[in-house]
């Protein structure tokens, strides 16, 4: 807490003179008297331009009127700054201090840094850091004239350790008339600290214009105590847009800090309660995203700052402020973002048959894009044997095997269209999931979002055959030994294609069971041969004869 106390004095101009009753002159002490009075006022003239004397004797009056800290309270291992001046309070002409002294003792547990001074020289003397006893900055050859005032500075590094600490500024002078004031002291609050430091990065560090960035934000605790209570700040520069939270994917402590904005304005916190305390030593890393605002390019340079919210009551307090800022730079160029994607009909494809591929291209802007290509790899064994696409597109007389390549001089802004492909797929002979892609890529600007430049699909091939399916119940069940027993066989065609004839099902019975009876003629004519002991029966139509089964006919 600052000291300041300046003197107050009254002039006195009837030094050396003897008051006496005016009622006791005669006329020649009368005349005594004015032309004492005369001189007086003669003196009064001269020393006119002269301040008022602040004492009532002649002679110098050191004190250290301003004795501050700067900041109080301050953190653990936070720097403090001592300021003194040391004045002298005499007015009067004459009244110099010559070679006066100033001390300043350095609290137990500070460490002395450095100082300044505007007079004379000053020494540290003592134990560093202090033990308490006879550590002190030292200052001499301090030359005063009336009313002049000396200005020293000490800065002195707080202990581990709070409390109150007391330094005590001393001034000495020859001949000091007023030795009472010659002494101030000053307290000083140390509070617990700790030493967070920012570090903040940006992945690019140059986009077009409609891209995303990821800043990448790390915070080391330099200690010596826990940091609770953190939050995070950051204005972004106009042409930059908050985006979403966290990296993508999410990494490091993402799940650990909360983003949001509001305008420009992003504001980072910490859950404690999911983290734990920021301890000592540790490290933190989060990310947040933005984007490049449409049409917004040149050089953003952003500044961030990281503070501990100190709680009214024993807070913690931050050391060293000047690592708690940090800043990135981002270049934005002119960019469009063009899109794709794709799909296939039918689903699932039949092998054998024909398949369409449909790509949606788009150019979402802001501007327009030259020579735009597309490319669609198709699956080994793909013929197109048909390619549609709007007008301006060039793309390759079929049939095309291998890759399909289309191209357009000029894809304005917010233009869209569809490019479809009819190709034959080959035949399998069993299911498959195959894979088909495609791309899309600009010339002049680039592209600043390339997520969405690829498109793929996937999906099943299945042979050019039926897929029969066969369900037997047997009732009743269970069934008493010696009793009729029922087995009733369901035939379904899944298709995708007709199942040709003949359709045949066996039925093997088992060694406990004979056989009693089967149908026969239409639908099912059926027969057992007793030497295998099964029952075969095969689709037949009302002349006996073997018919197939329609795809979904069961």
């Amino acid at each position: 807490m600052p000291a300041t106390r300046e003197k107050e004095s009254v002039m006195n101009f009837t030094r050396g003179m003897t008051h006496v009753p005016l009622r006791r002159l005669g006329l020649v002490t009368l005349a005594l008297l004015l032309l004492t009075l005369g001189l007086a006022q003669a003196v009064r003239t001269v020393r006119a331009s002269d301040a008022p004397r602040p004492v009532a004797n002649p002679g110098v009056d050191c004190q250290p009127v301003v004795f501050t800290d700067d900041p109080d309270p301050v953190a653990e291992t936070g720097t403090v700054t001592y300021t003194v001046h040391m004045k002298n309070n005499s007015a009067i002409a004459g009244d110099n201090v010559t070679g006066g002294q100033l001390t300043i003792t350095v609290p137990a547990g500070f460490t002395y840094l450095g100082h300044t001074t505007d007079h004379g020289t000053c020494s540290y003397v003592g134990d560093n850091p202090s033990d308490g006893t006879g550590d002190y900055l030292q200052c001499t050859g301090i030359d005063l004239g009336p009313l002049e005032v000396a200005i020293v500075t000490m800065d002195v590094q707080a202990p581990v350790g709070t409390g109150t600490y007391t330094s005590t500024a001393t001034t000495t002078c020859t001949g000091d008339v007023n030795s009472a004031n010659d002494s101030e002291n000053n307290q000083t609050t140390v509070r617990k600290g700790a030493d967070i430091q920012l570090t903040k990065t940006v992945n690019p560090t140059s986009v077009a214009d409609s891209g995303i960035v990821t800043y990448t934000i790390q915070l080391d605790n330099a200690g010596p105590r826990p940091a609770p209570d953190l939050e995070f700040h950051d204005t972004l520069p106009v042409g930059v847009i908050f985006y979403a939270d966290d990296a993508d994917p999410a990494a490091d402590d993402d799940s650990l800090w909360t983003c949001s904005a509001s305008g420009q304005a992003v504001t980072c916190t910490y859950d404690e309660n999911a983290g734990g305390e920021f301890a000592n030593g540790d490290t933190m890393i989060f990310h947040f995203r933005a984007k490049a605002d449409a049409g917004s390019d040149g050089t953003f340079i952003n500044n961030a700052d990281v503070g501990i919210v100190a709680p009214p009551f024993d807070p913690t307090l931050d050391p060293d402020p000047n690592n708690n800022t940090s800043q990135a730079t981002l270049e934005i160029t002119p960019g469009s973002d063009l899109s794709i994607t794709k799909a296939v009909t039918p689903s699932p494809v039949l092998g054998g048959t024909t398949a369409t591929f449909t790509l949606h291209v788009e150019n979402l802007g802001p501007r327009d894009v030259t020579n735009v290509t597309v490319t669609d790899t198709l699956p080994a064994g793909y013929t197109v044997t048909n390619i549609t696409a709007p007008a301006g597109w060039n793309c390759p007389t079929p049939p095309v095997t291998g890759t399909v390549t289309c191209t357009k001089a000029l894809m304005a802004n917010g233009e869209a269209g569809d490019i479809v492909l009819d190709v034959d797929v080959p035949n399998v002979t069993s299911i498959e999931n195959h894979t088909n892609t495609a791309t899309i890529s600009p010339d002049n600007p680039p592209d600043p979002i390339t997520d969405n430049n690829t498109a793929s699909v996937t999906y099943e091939v299945k042979p050019s055959a039926p897929d029969l399916v066969l369900q037997k119940d047997k009732a009743p069940n269970p069934v008493a030994v010696g009793g009729a027993i029922t087995n009733t066989i369901h035939v379904r065609n899944d298709g995708p294609v007709d199942a040709s004839a003949p359709i045949v099902v066996q039925d093997h019975l088992s060694g406990s069971e004979s056989f009693d009876s089967a149908p026969t003629g239409a639908p099912w004519d059926c027969s057992y041969d007793a030497g295998t002991h099964i029952v075969t029966c095969t689709l037949v139509d009302a002349g006996l004869n073997p018919i197939g089964l329609a795809a979904g006919a069961s």
